[in-house]
């Protein structure tokens, strides 16, 4: 895998287009911004101060923009084939886009495609997005791990799936910045406790939204007998 690469990714984490393997881009520069907050600022009369309306225990993001910049050499011939391969792949489609130096997370968004063409200069390639707020982890807790695409340094090895209840059984699940609802899966009916409330579970998918998970370590205690999955995907900044 090239250090220095973009991965892109249509349906699932099995098959991916590189960049540079796929259709010889050579990367050049890329801008991701963050997510502006979403605040609404109240001008508070016969005063010289204002206050931020908006939810009080949480900040909220607009989209974020992505810009990737590529040289493309070759002859006429094969530059034309090489940008016609990459616009009918992703241009105008919603992707996950993977950087290979950050390769924990992904992006997702809708991506398009520019080529311009100076003079002998190679051909420029510019992708540009619009983002979701936060980036993603690769691997969910229920999905096979990729191996090949996780980082040892910042990457959490999350294996919430089919996990055995025998009478009581603790999770302990290490969150992102991204606040985020688990989905649940029960093989039959029990119980789970968070934050000192305990909940039901039904037998198949629960979300309940009083378990919210954001940064920090979460404890999910799973009372009964069978079987429990928890499909938790962190998101970052």
């Amino acid at each position: 895998m090239n250090e220095n690469d973009i991965l892109f990714y249509e349906n699932d984490f099995n098959h991916a287009k590189s960049a540079f393997d796929d259709f010889g881009l050579i990367l050049t520069g890329q801008y991701v911004s963050f997510p502006e907050p979403k605040t609404t600022i109240a001008e508070i009369p016969f005063s010289d101060h204002a206050i931020t309306l908006g939810m009080a225990d949480d900040v909220y993001y607009k989209q974020r923009k992505l810009r990737l910049n590529f040289e493309l050499p070759g002859s006429m011939a094969e530059t034309h084939l090489r940008a016609s391969e990459l616009a009918n792949y992703l241009h105008g489609k919603n992707m996950r886009v993977v950087d290979t130096n950050d390769i924990t997370y992904y992006y997702f968004g809708r991506l398009v495609v520019d080529r311009t063409k100076t003079g002998d200069a190679p051909v420029q390639i510019k992708i540009t997005g619009v983002m979701d707020p936060y980036k993603y982890e690769i691997n969910s807790s229920v999905q096979d791990w990729q191996w090949d695409i996780f980082c040892f340094d910042d990457g959490i090895l999350r294996e919430y799936r089919d996990l055995q209840v025998q009478d009581r059984l603790k999770l302990v699940i290490p969150g992102r910045r991204k606040r985020v609802v688990p989905i649940i899966t029960a093989s039959a009916p029990m119980s789970v406790t968070f934050s000192g409330r305990t909940y039901p579970l039904l037998a198949g998918e629960n979300k309940l939204y009083e378990i919210m998970l954001g940064e920090g370590e979460h404890e999910l205690i799973f009372t009964g007998k069978g079987n429990v999955s928890v499909d938790y995907r962190g998101g970052s900044l």
